[in-house]
């Protein structure tokens, strides 16, 4: 994906884990903007925290009930589809069952603005799988993942329900988020230039001019710019 700081991208980490202890979901989906985290969602009880000004925003959204179905279908077939996907050699050894990892990303290249998605899958914090959801490529990067890619190169249901999410309502969230996004940066940097200790933010390096100022917004604080024209 690119580096680009024009160049945004919304992302889900969805956690399933197959026998959660008390109080524990067996399912958590993490949203992240930029790599943000803005909300927490417990999809098992449909609980939601909003972790950044932008997941507060998320509240007024019209796309957020959409969403919070299609993340429950999401981790439905993935808990589905566990028992056949874990490693046979992890099933019921070790100090506990393995959780299931999936990070779904949308973002827009900076050629032409084309758009792209991908998946990637894992257990228990190891990547194992990549699934590019533009052109239908499975990568396996790990061992652990080959049962994985057996499984889901040759289910088109499954290949077509990873596509269809994030090629398309990802992307739909996507736009939707960033108008929010853009209308948050701008007000952020009028708040910025209005303040008295405004130089404190100004890039004194000499590649910043007053025509062409950079601010790192308070809350956003990983590579995430926004430029006053």
């Amino acid at each position: 994906m690119s580096n680009s700081t024009n160049t945004h991208s919304l992302s889900y980490n969805v956690t399933i884990d197959p026998r959660p202890r008390d109080d524990q979901p067996w399912c958590e989906v993490r949203g992240e903007v930029d790599q943000n985290v803005f909300l927490s969602y417990d999809c098992g009880r449909a609980k939601i925290k909003y972790m950044s000004p932008l997941g507060e925003e998320v509240k007024s959204m019209s796309t957020w009930d959409m969403q919070t179905v299609t993340l429950r279908d999401t981790a439905d077939l993935l808990k589905e589809q566990m028992p056949d996907v874990t490693p046979e050699k992890q099933i019921d050894k070790g100090p506990g069952p393995l959780t299931l990892q999936a990070r779904m990303t949308c973002w827009r290249e900076d050629n032409g603005g084309h758009t792209s998605a991908s998946w990637e899958f894992g257990f228990s914090g190891q990547l194992c799988l990549l699934f590019d959801s533009k052109n239908g490529f499975w990568t396996m990067v790990h061992s652990k993942g080959r049962r994985m890619k057996e499984k889901w190169e040759n289910d088109r249901t499954v290949t077509d329900f990873f596509r269809t999410v994030s090629m398309g309502d990802c992307w739909l969230w996507y736009h939707t988020f960033l108008e929010h996004l853009e209308k948050m940066l701008k007000t952020s940097v009028l708040l910025l230039l209005k303040d008295p200790g405004y130089d404190a933010y100004y890039d004194k390096t000499g590649e910043n001019s007053k025509d062409n100022l950079s601010f790192v917004v308070a809350g956003w604080g990983r590579g995430l710019h926004c430029s006053e024209d």
